[in-house]
């Protein structure tokens, strides 16, 4: 966790592991980072809690969303937000 806050420029999120990283939450796996990403079509931004349901480890975004929990956050980076 302390690896990618630190990547992001992000604050302590809680104590959590990932074991992959995602961005498309058809093919998360349990266990991995998801990173929202906009897209020209989609806005993974609307698939946080989603993956969180599906066993995502922790989601970072660059924007605060009221149906997800958002722990630290730092100005203009992702931020993760632990299940």
């Amino acid at each position: 966790m302390d690896e990618v806050a630190a990547a992001v420029g992000a604050g302590g999120a809680g104590d959590w592991t990932a074991t992959g990283v995602s961005i498309d939450s058809r093919s998360l796996r349990p266990g991995d980072l998801f990173v929202a990403v906009k897209g020209p079509h989609f806005d993974g931004h609307d698939f946080i809690a989603e993956v969180l349901a599906k066993g995502a480890a922790a989601a970072s975004s660059t924007t605060c969303r009221p149906d997800s929990r958002p722990t630290r956050r730092s100005s203009g980076s992702p931020t993760p937000w632990p299940r």
